[in-house]
């Protein structure tokens, strides 16, 4: 399965627990990571 964003709330787990990958663009973690690192350039 693919999603836009993972957010890392046990969604992959509980995919895992039924046979499915979950594939993400981003996680919630790189998104706030990003977020806080704009300000300061």
């Amino acid at each position: 399965m693919l999603c836009v964003i993972d957010r890392e709330a046990g969604g992959a787990e509980n995919l895992a627990a039924e046979g499915l990958q979950l594939r993400s663009l981003f996680t919630m973690g790189e998104l706030l990571d990003t977020a806080s690192n704009v300000g300061e350039r």
